[in-house]
């Protein structure tokens, strides 16, 4: 078999900022800190605790357990990582120091006399990123168009401060997903992924309206609710007639919109509000 072919099946390629040395001290510190940013967000743990073992790590780096035993020693004394070693367990968990890695960031750039948003040197590319399972296929797309590039390496790659949306790119979509149940009383059986495949484009469509929503007024979904149990609402949707016809519910929010507005300031649109 030839190298190249190799190659392609020997598992996914691993993230790599080589400019994060700066403040890492050492490639293997930098690799290793990569991954783990890599799996920030996936990790079970509410409190943000990575569990890797030293096999896994070796497996998905390449690092040995000498040359891993090292980069976490040079990261814990630069305070960018901490260890907690669970007895109960045995387990040795990692956890991300943002801040810390985000004011080291900041004053390298600083010592190299660099101002503005940062550019992490002369890096055209992360080394790979990491971001599904046909790594080899979305690598090079990706690695090729910067702005596909999300989460906390879009972050690391644009130089700028890792924010919550980065650390988590879907909470703002549960969040209103949940606000959306929550508000209508959807029952606890509600599912946003229907069994046939031939709705997945309208179920696909009503989340992203759902989530434009909230984001104007998070409180709209409980006007909603209200309206559409109003013997006069025109056009209101029943929580069964929006899991049957998903690509309805637009129309009828503007019908809600639009019932509002007739209304205007009347002592109806006050109570209803």
């Amino acid at each position: 078999m030839k190298l190249t072919d190799f190659i392609q099946d020997a598992g996914r390629p691993v993230a790599f900022y080589p400019s994060l040395r700066r403040i890492t001290g050492s490639t293997t510190a930098t690799l290793f800190l990569c991954q783990l940013i890599y799996w920030k967000g996936k990790e079970a743990d509410a409190d943000g605790w990575i569990y890797k073992t030293s096999e896994e790590m070796e497996a998905e780096t390449g690092l040995s357990y000498n040359e891993q035993k090292t980069a976490r020693a040079n990261l814990k004394d630069a305070g960018l990582i901490e260890e907690h070693y669970a007895r109960l367990d045995h387990k040795l968990k990692f956890r991300l120091n943002f801040d810390t890695i985000n004011e080291k960031w900041g004053n390298a750039d600083t010592d190299n006399g660099e101002s503005g948003n940062p550019s992490f040197g002369n890096d055209t590319s992360p080394n790979s990123l990491n971001e599904s399972e046909n790594t080899t296929e979305n690598t090079t797309e990706n690695t090729s168009n910067p702005s596909q590039i999300k989460g906390i390496e879009a972050a690391i790659w644009q130089g700028r401060p890792v924010t919550e949306d980065d650390i988590d790119p879907h909470k703002s979509e549960r969040e209103a997903l949940v606000a959306f149940e929550t508000a209508l009383h959807l029952p606890g059986n509600w599912e946003w992924y229907p069994a046939k495949t031939t709705q997945a484009k309208e179920w696909a469509q009503l989340r992203e309206f759902v989530k434009k929503q909230y984001s104007q007024d998070p409180g709209q979904f409980e006007k909603y609710h209200r309206w559409r149990n109003e013997k006069y609402a025109r056009g209101a949707m029943s929580n069964r007639a929006i899991k049957a016809a998903p690509a309805d519910f637009q129309a009828s929010w503007s019908d809600f919109l639009a019932s509002f507005a007739m209304y205007g300031n009347s002592e109806e649109k006050t109570r209803l509000l």
